[in-house]
Formats: structure tokens, C-alpha cells, sequence
């Protein structure tokens, strides 16, 4: 009788416990219940979580007036697959769920950051939704997650850090959004799934070896607001079939970025900096530089000429000007206007008419009435 209590004494405090400011519970069913006030204690590999021993069987995790969860908390729990994580916690810990099992993660909106590693190597991932709260996102968070296959980047991120994304191998595409201004380095190193990225106008760096390795990417462009793009940066890239530059000055381009690129493939460019990129990319080997057809810089004074360049759909159109009496702009074609830019310093758009002059149908001239703002 005695040794029966005893076992069973023993048995009740193996899986529940007060660890500083948090007390945990794990059920015969595997759920991990932390309850606490306040922050979870930060752990590492020397000194870890109390319950790591029992990690093999934790297969969810809940919490309780918990607000954040701390270093290395969950680290190799191989059958956890899913975390309820409450409106209570504000940050994510370093390495918090690296090598774990979870397949999918909602983080709520009250979540400011992500810590490094904090979902590394969970290869069993394939989604996760940031919120707009998330301000920053720690180097390797999402590291070697293999099974990921997308990811909403939100537009509070101001940075991608490094090795973010790298070896991803699963991630198709990727839409970053116009709050980034800098690409980290290796972040999307090895990700040879992704197919399509969208570089946003805001971002300023794209960081060394940032999407090396990238062999499914087919094009890329480079907005006008990059201004330097550092080594190997899209070194191995070898399926891309052209390259757009939107910036009328080259940017800083270091040695070997395009390395393992075909040579020959069609890089466009600006109509009036050729002669600029072939310059800047030469050394590269890249020397097939073309005139970018669906991009059009005109300033106050040019006159609109090449009418065939507006055949395309996905025609860009950008006049700068210095002259700030003008009150319309004139444009041999038609414009879509639910594209149209209203945030000049200077003037706003009061309104935009179409004409179809000859009546076949097709729309011949777009005016844009702008009213100067005093």
C-alpha cells in the first residue's frame, strides 16, 4: 500500500510544476499548460525548460496570463504540432520553437517580434501568418523550415534579417512588402522553389548571397529605389530569362552577383542609361542591355513619341517634373486609372478624362487635370 502511494506521489510531480514566475501541468494527453503572470523565464541549452525531458510527449502547448514566451522554451519537441498562443504575449523568444514539430501557427496581434531561430529547422511547417504588429523579425526565424510553402510578411516589418527564409526550398513566392527597406544577407539563400518575388519600391540593399541559389527564379526587377545590390547576391540564379532595372542611375553593383546566371539573357534597363549599365554590368559578363519597353521617363519637356512602347499592359509610366505651373498631363493612350498615384508633394489630381478621338473604340488620349496646392 505504501509503495503504491509513493509511485503515485512521484507521478504528480514529475508533470507539474512552478518554475520562477510560471506553473505548468502535462497532461496523459500531451498538453503542455503554462500558467503564469508575466514574462516566462528565458532558457538555453545548459540551463532548459523543466519539462524538456518530458519534450517527447508534449504534442500542444497552451498559456495562460503568460506574455511572452521565452528562449529556447520549446526547443525539440518533436510531436508538438500545435501552440494556442493567447492575445496576452507581446514577444517570441530566441530559438522559442526550433526543431519542433509544429505544422502550422497563428500568431496574434499583439506579438511585436519574433525572436533569432525562432522557428528554425521546423521542417513540418508549411504556413504561418504574421500579424501587423510584428515590427521585427530576428535573423534565421524561419531558417530551414523545408515544408514551408508561404508566409504573409506584414507591412510593419521595416527589415528581412539574415538567413530569415534561408533554404526554404518550398516557398514558391514571396511578396515583400513597400515597409521593408533592406534585404539581409542569405536571407532567401537556397530557396530553389521560388518562383516569383515581388521587390517592393521601398527597399534600398539587397544584402550578399540574399538570393543565392534561387535556381527557380525565372525574372526579377530591381526597383528604382535600390541603390546597391552586394556580392553574389543573386549568384546561381541560373533560370532566370531576364533581369528589369528600373533605376535610371545603375546602383552599386558588387563582383559576382549575377554569377551562375546565363550571360546572354535580356537585361532591361531604362531607355536613356544604357550606355551607363553596360558600364556597370560589363564586368559581369552581362552585356545584352535593352531599353525597357514597359517603363517610360519623360521629363517637363519631352515629348511622348514612341507609341508602340504602350502596347503592353503592364506599361510603367513616370514623368518627373521641375516645372511646378503645369496644370495637366497629356497621354497618347489609355491609363488605368485605379493605379494612378495621388501623393505628389507639390499638387494632387483633381480628375482624369479618356478621349477616343477617331470612335473605333480604343481610347486615344488620357488627360490628368493636377491643381497646384498653395
Amino acid at each position: 500500500m505504501k509503495k503504491n502511494i509513493f509511485l503515485l506521489l512521484f507521478t504528480l510531480f514529475s508533470f507539474s510544476a512552478i518554475h520562477a514566475e510560471i506553473e505548468w501541468t502535462l497532461s496523459d494527453y500531451g498538453t503542455l499548460s503554462i500558467f503564469g503572470s508575466g514574462n516566462m523565464p528565458n532558457y538555453n541549452s545548459s540551463a532548459r525548460a523543466p519539462w524538456y525531458n518530458d519534450r517527447e510527449k508534449i504534442m500542444d502547448v497552451s498559456f495562460v496570463f503568460v506574455t511572452s514566451i521565452g528562449d529556447y522554451a520549446f526547443m525539440e519537441c518533436p510531436v508538438l504540432t500545435s501552440v494556442t498562443i493567447p492575445n496576452s504575449v507581446t514577444s517570441i523568444g530566441k530559438s522559442a520553437f526550433v526543431r519542433s514539430g509544429l505544422t502550422s501557427i497563428t500568431i496574434p496581434n499583439s506579438v511585436t517580434s519574433i525572436g533569432e531561430s525562432a522557428f528554425a529547422y521546423c521542417t513540418c511547417l508549411t504556413s504561418i501568418t504574421i500579424p501587423n504588429s510584428v515590427t521585427s523579425i530576428g535573423n534565421d526565424a524561419f531558417m530551414e523550415c523545408s515544408d514551408l510553402t508561404s508566409v504573409t510578411i506584414p507591412n510593419s516589418v521595416k527589415s528581412i534579417g539574415s538567413h530569415t527564409f534561408y533554404h526554404c526550398s518550398s516557398l514558391t513566392s514571396i511578396t515583400i512588402p513597400n515597409s521593408v527597406t533592406s534585404i539581409g544577407t542569405y536571407a532567401f539563400e537556397r530557396c530553389s522553389g521560388l518562383t516569383s518575388i515581388t521587390i517592393p519600391n521601398s527597399v534600398t540593399s539587397i544584402g550578399t548571397y540574399a538570393f543565392n541559389g534561387c535556381s527557380g527564379l525565372t525574372s526579377i526587377t530591381i526597383p528604382n529605389s535600390v541603390t546597391s545590390i552586394r556580392y553574389h547576391a543573386f549568384d546561381g540564379c541560373s533560370g532566370l530569362t531576364s533581369i528589369t532595372f528600373e533605376r535610371t542611375t545603375p546602383p552599386e553593383i558588387e563582383y559576382a552577383v549575377f554569377d551562375g546566371v546565363n550571360k546572354s539573357i535580356p537585361i532591361y534597363v531604362p531607355a536613356n542609361s544604357i550606355e551607363a549599365y553596360k558600364s556597370a554590368l560589363g564586368g559581369l559578363g552581362l552585356s545584352n542591355i535593352k531599353a525597357n519597353p514597359k517603363q517610360l521617363f519623360l521629363t517637363d519637356d519631352e515629348a511622348y513619341t514612341r507609341e508602340s512602347d504602350s502596347e503592353g499592359v503592364d506599361v510603367s509610366y513616370t514623368r518627373n517634373f521641375t516645372n511646378v505651373n503645369w496644370q495637366a498631363i497629356y497621354l497618347p493612350f489609355a491609363l488605368r486609372c485605379d493605379e494612378l498615384k495621388n501623393d505628389f508633394e507639390i499638387a494632387f489630381v483633381n480628375g482624369v478624362s479618356q478621349t477616343d478621338k477617331d470612335d473605333d473604340g480604343v481610347i486615344d488620349e488620357t488627360v490628368i487635370e493636377i491643381i497646384k496646392m498653395k
